[in-house]
């Protein structure tokens, strides 16, 4: 069993098309398909299911995957202890980013990959349940989101700031003005707001249940520039972190004067897996930029 035959797997599962998964690591579907086989005859299973052109993880394969992407991290991570003895000239960062701290991130990266233009960045934006998901698969070095605490053994938590969630509006909106609102006013207005599995909305969702209030959001967006987009017509109103409307001077935030309204940042990355001089590094300049943004609370 090889590392590239593991990866050639890992590509195939994540692509569920040998023609595609092949584009991705550089060879033709045939030797792809090829490896695939061969690991597979010394598995003893199939860990594919081929139905004509398309094709399924089978039941071994499903688990097998978990086992090969935490190989093909270990590897990873040994060869980046090398690397890390070169300052910073190479490698690979991986990081999670919830959208609504990507004004936090955007700011780091900025200064990141001025100070150290020689590592790469690759980032993906999700909800905080699909961030926590893609880590514990290994995929991700680490992830800033927002999530309740946990206790969970796999993770290490490295707090940031909690954020009130607020009322935001246009500028145009009627109530612009507005000091604060409470939940009932929540429970009248026309809400876009974002999709099931955001923990924004997970909070707000409790927040109307705990107060017995009936409820039927308008509009529903798992984007949200998307969201913030329809808030900027001034028909909408949506709820959302302060932190996530930092830079857009156009609309309003109004507290909610429910002070459970509120979410925890945090960085997260897997317990024993190797941290990367360069996660450290951005890690610290996280921290370092949230000092400067107080207004992120």
């Amino acid at each position: 069993m090889e590392l590239r035959q593991l990866n050639y797997f890992v590509k195939a599962a994540e692509c569920l098309n040998f023609t595609e998964a092949s584009h991705k690591v550089f060879i033709t579907q045939s030797a792809l398909s090829q490896q695939i086989k061969l690991l597979e005859q010394e598995l003893g299973v199939p860990l594919f299911d081929r139905i004509g052109k398309r094709i399924q993880l089978t039941e071994a394969g499903s688990l097998f995957l978990t086992r090969a992407r935490h190989t093909l991290k270990n590897a990873e991570n040994a060869k980046q202890l090398i690397e890390d003895l070169q300052n910073l000239q190479s490698g690979t960062l991986h990081i999670g980013v919830t959208y609504g701290l990507t004004n936090l991130f955007t700011e780091t990266l900025i200064s990141f990959s001025t100070k150290f233009p020689l590592i790469q960045v690759k980032a993906f934006f999700g909800t905080s349940d699909e961030l926590m998901e893609k880590l514990k698969s290994g995929m991700l070095d680490f992830i800033l989101s927002f999530n309740k605490a946990t206790d969970d053994q796999m993770i290490t938590t490295i707090p940031l700031f909690q954020s009130y969630l607020m009322l935001v509006v246009h500028e145009s909106h009627r109530l612009a003005n507005k000091k604060q609102i409470s939940i009932e006013e929540l429970n009248t207005m026309e809400l876009a707001v974002p999709a099931e599995g955001f923990t924004t909305r997970k909070v707000l969702d409790k927040a109307f249940r705990t107060n017995e209030f009936p409820y039927q959001y308008q509009i529903e967006l798992n984007h949200i520039p998307t969201l913030i987009r329809l808030i900027e017509t001034g028909k909408w109103a949506t709820v959302l972190t302060k932190s996530t409307t930092q830079y857009l001077p156009t609309l309003k935030s109004i507290p909610i004067n429910k002070k459970k309204l509120k979410l925890r940042s945090a960085i997260r990355y897997l317990k024993g897996n190797y941290q990367k001089k360069a996660s450290k590094i951005f890690f610290q300049m996280i921290l370092e930029h949230y000092e400067q943004n107080t207004d992120l609370n």
